[in-house]
Formats: C-alpha cells, structure tokens, sequence
C-alpha cells in the first residue's frame, strides 16, 4: 500500500498507471507528524524526536511539510510494534 502512496506522491499529482483499487486504498493512507507520534511512544518530546531520527525508524513521506516532516501511520505502529523494548528505554524518566 505504502509503495502506491509513494507513486502517487512521485507522479505530481497525476494518477498514470494506477488502477481503480490503488486508489481506493489511498483515501484510507493516514499522515502522522511529530506530536501523533509522540503521543502514540507514550515519551517526551526529546526522547520522540531522539527516535524519529534513529536509523531503522521509517523514512518520512514528506519532510518538507511547513509543520515539519510526516510519515505513513501504518509503517510508524509497525516500527513501534517492533520496536517497544527500545521505546521503553526512555533517558528521561
């Protein structure tokens, strides 16, 4: 699904060579940025963003947004569902 978003992200706005389908999963794609995704760790502020910039975290759809970056929701619960140990070592607490 995420491989379609980034096609049509990559295609300017033009839907060319996606079918009825792909589309139809595009309206149900959700966009989080840097508060949803500290809200959904359950850390500071610091320790998200510390996170957010971690190697293996996925990569932002878009990090040229005025708000900052932002990424594809499913692939940030994936990586937290993956990575909660990790998460739970939070140096501020």
């Amino acid at each position: 699904m995420n491989d379609v978003a980034r096609q049509l992200i990559n295609c300017s706005g033009r839907l060319r060579g996606l079918d009825i389908h792909s589309v139809r999963r595009m309206r149900r794609l959700r966009l989080w940025g840097a508060w949803e995704i500290q809200d959904a760790l359950g850390v500071g502020r610091s320790r998200a963003r510390e996170l957010m910039y971690k190697k293996g975290f996925p990569d932002p759809v878009d990090d040229e947004m005025r708000r900052g970056p932002v990424w594809f929701e499913d692939e940030v619960r994936e990586w937290i569902r993956a990575n909660r140990e990790t998460v739970a070592e939070d140096p501020e607490s």
